[in-house]
């Protein structure tokens, strides 16, 4: 096993879907991947070239789950050979590995013929549809790629998303945005409160006036972004985390 410098993959790098695909291709039916507990969608697009080889997909039951997102996703993009409460999913790791496999495969591609696919495979979602939107980690444009019922965006250079990671990324992109603009904001008043002081001093009413007007413009637009940022928080449009 090792790792690659390539583009991230539903915001992680490295990822799960990547890790599936490439042990796939590499172990093909001898593979069993295991989606535990976790939020969004990551592992079903991996899962499914799992099954598509031959290999074993494991999911954790969502009724068990603590975080049902990836599991859910999983059985509705990938379906799964089995879903198990997680105490009972090392015992049938054990039983599936003393199990002899019908078959000898044997691998179809090496590892520098891997990385190729790897970055093709990161790069179809191109090939589809143009949209409006833009990558949250490079600001490119953004391509949609149907597969079946799995969706797909995509920049030109690599990066990945699943529409739920997408989400989420946009809402950390969005966070970003609106504090940075409430520090612009707040470092605006600050500056007019201080160019202010100084009118005063060289007693120039009219224009301390002016920038005490200012100041407080500012202060009142600084004050909507942090009560938009509280509300959007409390909503979860900032709150979309994968873990």
């Amino acid at each position: 096993m090792r790792l690659t410098g390539g583009p991230r993959e539903n915001g992680h790098r490295p990822a799960i879907d990547p890790l599936f695909r490439s042990a796939a291709r590499t172990y093909g039916p001898r593979v069993i991947a295991v989606v535990l507990s976790g939020t969004l969608d990551d592992g079903s697009a991996g899962a499914r070239v799992v099954r598509d080889r031959r290999g074993t997909v494991i999911v954790q039951h969502p009724d068990d789950a603590l975080y049902a997102d990836m599991p859910e996703n999983t059985l509705t993009v990938a379906g799964a050979d089995a879903a198990l409460p997680a105490s009972e999913i090392a015992g049938k790791i054990c039983q599936l590995i003393e199990e002899p496999l019908p078959e000898r495969f044997e691998r179809s591609e090496d590892l520098e013929e891997q990385e190729t696919n790897e970055l093709i495979d990161a790069q179809l979602a191109v090939n589809g549809t143009a949209t409006e939107l833009a990558c949250p980690v490079c600001g490119g444009a953004l391509w949609e790629r149907e597969d079946g019922d799995l969706v797909r965006f995509g920049c030109r250079v690599g990066h990945v998303y699943s529409p739920e990671s997408l989400v989420a990324e946009h809402g950390k992109a969005l966070e970003q945005a609106l504090w940075a603009a409430l520090r612009g904001l707040e470092e605006r008043a600050d500056l007019y409160r201080r160019m202010a002081r100084r009118a005063q001093v060289a007693n120039r009413s009219s224009i301390e006036r002016r920038f005490h007007n200012r100041s407080d413009s500012a202060e009142r637009h600084a004050t909507a972004i942090r009560e938009a940022i509280a509300k959007l928080t409390a909503s979860g449009d900032l709150a979309e985390e994968a873990l």
